[in-house]
């Protein structure tokens, strides 16, 4: 199984606590980016949409509805980590399934 450590600056002891996994449900405060143009797909121009999170990482919702697709937005999310392996896409980020998400 594939996992990603999350690391802070400062005096933690352990990383381990941060860890992130498959299958974890996760809730985080986060703002949504939005980058417009950034790549084509059978010959369509397609939208990247992530949440970048309070943390510092980066989040990709595998849908969002179209109501918090705003550059910025403020948000709260619960959601289950689909995978923390590189996308073959090119959009770095931990892929999650929304569970639930509010504006902030």
């Amino acid at each position: 199984m594939s996992s990603l450590w999350l690391t802070g600056c400062g005096g933690g002891s352990s990383s381990q606590s941060n860890q992130i996994v498959k299958g974890a449900s996760i809730t985080k405060q986060a703002k949504v980016v939005v980058s417009p143009g950034s790549g084509l797909v059978r010959g369509e121009t397609y939208t990247y949409v992530s949440l970048q999170g309070e943390d510092g990482q980066t989040y990709v919702p595998l849908t969002l509805d179209a109501a918090f697709q705003k550059d910025g937005l403020r948000v709260q999310f619960t959601a289950t980590v689909d995978s923390t392996e590189a996308p073959a896409d090119g959009q770095a980020g931990i892929y999650v399934t929304l569970t639930s998400i509010k504006t902030l």
